[in-house]
């Protein structure tokens, strides 16, 4: 595992930065068709001890609340040098968060869409991690090399044909295809369980993030999910759940292989 020892400074950080912008600017460009010209400027954020470029209405917006998910994964890591996934990265804020705070973590972003690989490329540079964030175009674990130690993903949960009305009211600066899931809008997570039975790493880890008003209007489908990740303590799954508050009810699980 490879980890840059130096964090470019003063002059070469800005022309990096600048880079980074022109990067991420004719990327979403392209990729989205000519919707956003390579003259309109990004949105900046605070996430999770960093700044975050982003484009509302290609990639979701960090928000606050997903910074759970990041301090999980951090914890989940400790001290240890890992292989990570983060999987449907979009603006690649939780993989350059990780890998901040986590000098072990080495990290492969993944998300589908062009034009979200093309920004998440372009903050990974911003913060000097192209050594160890890597970021791929691909559905959820299929680009990425080998097996994992720990797996973290914010996926869409929005059954399409039932939340387009209070979704779209609650997220309607949000692009559509990183809300809305097909089905019951749960096949994205459970695709991703699928995956990580072969592709984590024994004792690995997969943290999830599961929140918003989406848990008052499908309460009884998500505990649908979280009851599937149990019942797979029989095949060596151990399920571990917690639960946040910060004005809003928050809902995340996590489990790993106990196999020795």
């Amino acid at each position: 595992m490879t980890r840059s020892d130096e964090e470019p400074h003063g002059s070469e950080m800005r022309a990096l930065e600048a880079a980074s912008l022109r990067r991420a600017r004719l990327g979403v460009w392209e990729y989205e068709g000519g919707g956003l010209g390579p003259e309109d400027p990004p949105a900046e954020v605070a996430f999770g001890g960093v700044r975050i470029l982003t484009w509302p209405g290609v990639v979701m917006t960090p928000s606050p609340t997903t910074e759970a998910l990041v301090d999980r994964a951090v914890e989940c890591i400790g001290t240890r040098s890992v292989f990570v996934a983060d999987v449907g990265t979009g603006s690649g804020a939780v993989a350059v968060a990780i890998a901040s705070r986590a000098p072990g973590a080495r990290i492969w972003a993944t998300d589908d869409s062009e034009a979200a690989v093309g920004l998440a490329r372009a903050n990974v540079a911003r913060h000097g991690l192209q050594e160890r964030v890597e970021v791929l175009l691909g559905n959820l674990l299929e680009p990425v090399p080998g097996e994992l130690d720990l797996v973290v993903a914010n996926l869409p949960y929005h059954a399409e044909a039932r939340s387009r009305g209070p979704a779209a009211g609650a997220c309607r600066e949000e692009p559509e295809h990183a809300i809305y899931a097909p089905g019951d809008g749960l096949g994205f997570n459970r695709e991703l369980i699928e995956a990580c039975r072969t592709r984590l790493e024994a004792r690995g880890n997969l943290v999830i993030q599961l929140y918003g008003s989406v848990l008052s209007a499908r309460h009884g489908e998500l505990d649908q999910l979280l009851r599937e990740i149990e019942a797979r303590a029989a095949e060596g799954w151990e399920a571990r759940m917690a639960a946040t508050a910060e004005g809003r009810e928050h809902r995340w699980s996590a489990w790993h292989s106990s196999s020795v």
